[in-house]
């Protein structure tokens, strides 16, 4: 795996695909992300940064690409309940909303 391959790895599953969340995460321009994800520019100098944004990410796959990229499981679960309580505040939303058309409906019978 390449180094920019690695950042999108990095980007898609800990930042939910969002380079300017990266780019926050590591107090760097989202051009700098830009030319890390094409390869442009290396990881090398942002290396201490990636890892103290992401503990997680294990440091020997960051530099060679090679074993395991680190325990994900913990913020994989973490954004599928987000998503998913996302969701469920939209439905409640929007059953909220139309409880209050039936009574203002029911007011006025």
């Amino acid at each position: 795996m390449t180094e920019s391959e690695r950042i999108e790895f990095i980007i898609a599953n800990l930042t939910g695909g969002s380079g300017q969340r990266f780019a926050q995460k590591l107090g760097i321009s989202t051009t700098a992300v830009s030319n890390m994800r094409s390869g442009k520019f290396g990881i090398r100098l942002k290396m201490d940064a990636i890892i103290e944004a992401f503990p997680q990410i294990n440091r020997s796959w960051l530099e060679t690409g090679e074993g395991y990229p680190g325990d994900l499981t913990v913020d994989l679960v973490k954004a599928h309940y987000e998503d998913k309580i996302k969701r469920n505040e939209r439905v409640i939303d929007n059953l909220i909303g139309r409880i209050e058309e039936l009574e203002k409906q029911l007011g006025a019978i």
